[in-house]
């Protein structure tokens, strides 16, 4: 009285290991989105609370109050309110993917930006050179987990 096993087709063993796969491109892709938030939320919240702690490495000089206001409302209420949007689009499965758009997005233009900066005014100081290694990094994450999920998704938003 024994049974014989018999092995799954192979066909069963893909699905899982697609599923596996669409799985795995979802936490990567919700871990750095959640990443991005916290780094964007947390500058923003130094910007607002302390404007003249960053600035500084950046050599920008506020002398004046509405120097400091504008420092709170871009680096602070800009860099804070696009961290909870980030925040945001983590926390759904079918947000992921405009979540990355909006990832990739805002580092390509900060690499834009400071590439350009750098193509017109010359060698950056070390911060800079950090800041734009970490933006190159970020955009490349991001572009990579886009296209993970869109490879591994049925929805409407897809990478052609």
């Amino acid at each position: 009285m024994g049974y014989v096993r018999e092995n799954p087709p192979l066909q069963c063993v893909s699905k899982v290991n697609t599923q596996s796969k669409a799985k795995t491109f979802r936490m990567w892709a919700r871990i750095s989105l959640y990443i991005g938030a916290i780094v964007f939320m947390g500058l923003g919240l130094i910007s607002l609370v302390a404007p003249g702690n960053l600035t500084p490495l950046v050599e920008v000089v506020m002398p004046t109050r509405v120097a400091i206001m504008e420092i709170r409302g871009v680096y602070g209420g800009f860099f804070f309110g696009t961290g909870l949007f980030l925040w945001l689009f983590a926390r759904r499965d079918s947000w992921l993917q405009p979540g990355l758009i909006a990832l990739a997005s805002i580092f390509g233009g900060f690499v834009l930006g400071r590439v350009l900066g750098i193509v017109i005014g010359g060698t950056p100081n070390l911060f800079i050179g950090a800041l734009l290694a970490g933006e190159i990094i970020g955009l490349v994450v991001a572009l990579i987990l886009l296209r993970g999920l869109a490879a591994d998704s049925s929805g409407s938003l897809r990478l052609e």
